[in-house]
């Protein structure tokens, strides 16, 4: 939202351009309209996807197809590109709307499941891990950029059972992965050597995380100074 008072369609309009055909940057057009950065990205993208009728008021909600809503979230969690992107190539309207869709998708809606998949998690709810093979399934998930749908394909579990231990994993570390009846080989129980080869896996998937992170923000910056 402006700090200078509603913005109307025309005057968005005009600042886009300004920015697409070089005459301002991102940074003045910002102060001068008193706007977020998110703000004036969702301009953006409005402009390129629909053009300016992009920027002028709706009437009612924007409907998506289901297929849509699923392709958009497992394409970003598998590291296909970043909000921004995603949003620019599916016509998402703005961010808030894709992370709302990959906060249901983490939930299970039913928007994002298939019969197939259904059908894919029912057979692998049968199937149980041991706390090595816990370990490992969260290390990899966590090294794919946090891809619960893969990870739980690869491992044969089901989305929910990956994501729960991902969870307890980042809150407790190893340890909130044993089974908590006892039939799990407690963590002390483990030579140093193992223990090594845990914490090594864990860093090279924090690493790879973390040069995700950086290669946004230095995209971010890149927009920020304007092309």
């Amino acid at each position: 939202m402006s700090l200078k008072g509603k913005i109307g369609p025309e005057e968005k309009i005009q600042a886009v351009k300004d920015y697409l055909e070089m005459r301002k940057g991102s940074t003045q057009i910002r102060e001068e309209l008193g706007i977020r950065l998110s703000t004036f990205q969702a301009w953006l993208r409005k402009y390129q996807t629909e053009g300016a009728a992009g920027l002028h008021p709706k009437k009612g909600f924007t409907r998506y197809p289901s297929s849509l809503k699923l392709e958009a979230v497992e394409e970003y969690l598998g590291g296909g590109g970043s909000l921004d992107a995603m949003c620019r190539k599916y016509k998402i309207s703005s961010h808030a709307v894709l992370q709302q869709w990959i906060m249901l998708y983490h939930k299970g809606h039913r928007d994002f499941k298939t019969r197939g998949a259904r059908e894919e998690s029912g057979m692998a709810e049968k199937r149980k891990l041991s706390y090595e093979e816990r370990l490992q399934a969260v290390l990899y998930c966590i090294g794919q950029q946090l891809n619960y749908r893969q990870t739980s394909e690869q491992y044969k579990i089901t989305y929910q059972q990956i994501y729960s231990w991902v969870k307890k994993y980042q809150e407790q570390g190893e340890a909130g992965l044993l089974d908590r009846r006892g039939r799990s080989r407690p963590v002390s129980g483990y030579s140093a050597e193992e223990k090594a080869a845990a914490k090594l896996r864990q860093l090279e998937a924090e690493n790879r995380r973390l040069q995700m992170e950086n290669d946004f923000l230095k995209k971010l910056r890149e927009l920020e100074r304007g092309r």
